[in-house]
């Protein structure tokens, strides 16, 4: 018997789909997403409604609800067929386990590796303003800082149960972080959308032994954003995203064939 397609009585799908804000929808109509299906309300195979149809549950545009599909795919959570429409991936519930990302990343690596250069263009800079800041004390630095603190804390933890939703949330959280205490809107709102398209965090966290690297990393450029030093900061997370690029470099080379390579 097909999967069941979603759709029917508006009663049903109230109590599933809820709208988003208006602050970056198509990353909560992604995250909405995935929450369903890690809890079982969306099944692989399962079809999802027409454009439509779906973006007006969500109460977003058709075009966000597009980049939030595309976002999904890119994830391995959705797929999308001419004349079948978009379901949930026969793949979904296995997205959390490290090796269903590491194929993806060798497919991806190209792309991947082209918003680490990215990044580290604007994620150097967010760490030298964010260290002069701190060095001049500027106002809501230090909360900024105590926040930075606890994000270290709670990936610590994250690290250890090697939970890949929770250190991607992490991740993302505390990049966000250094920018918001950098102090400057246009580099926090240019970083949030790179990191927005940087949807494969999960992927590279993946890799074995990265997320404790990662986490090691983000304390030292804690350390030098708190020192008020703009040089080292700078230095300490161009030297992380650099880290990153070797890790997925790596694990591409690992996985190809000699004659790939």
């Amino acid at each position: 018997m097909a999967p069941a397609a979603i759709g029917g009585p508006m009663s049903r799908w109230q109590t599933l789909f809820t709208p988003v804000q208006r602050v970056r929808g198509s990353r909560q109509v992604v995250e909405q997403v995935k929450r369903l299906i890690d809890e079982g309300s969306l099944k692989p195979g399962q079809r999802l409604p027409g454009e439509r149809e779906l973006a007006a549950e969500f109460g977003v545009s058709r075009a966000t609800l597009r980049e939030a599909v595309q976002g999904l795919v890119s994830l391995g959570l959705l797929e999308v067929r001419q004349g079948v429409g978009t379901r949930v991936s026969a793949h979904a519930t296995t997205a959390e386990d490290p090796g269903f990302w590491l194929p993806w990343l060798t497919a991806h690596s190209e792309d991947v590796l082209a918003l680490l250069e990215v990044r580290e263009a604007l994620e150097a800079k967010s760490a030298t303003l964010a260290a002069e800041a701190a060095g001049r004390a500027a106002p809501g630095v230090a909360a900024v800082l105590g926040l930075i603190d606890r994000n270290l804390e709670e990936m610590e933890g994250a690290v250890a149960l090697q939970d890949s939703l929770v250190l991607e949330r992490l991740d993302l959280e505390f990049h966000a972080l250094v920018a918001q205490a950098a102090g400057n809107r246009y580099l926090l709102r240019f970083g949030k959308s790179v990191n927005h398209v940087f949807a494969d965090r999960r992927a590279v966290l993946s890799i074995p032994g990265r997320a404790a690297q990662s986490l090691s990393e983000h304390r030292l450029i804690a350390a030098a954003v708190r020192s008020g030093e703009p040089a080292p900061a700078a230095e300490a997370m161009a030297s992380h995203l650099a880290s990153t690029k070797a890790a997925v470099v790596e694990s591409e080379n690992r996985r190809q064939t000699p004659a790939e390579r």
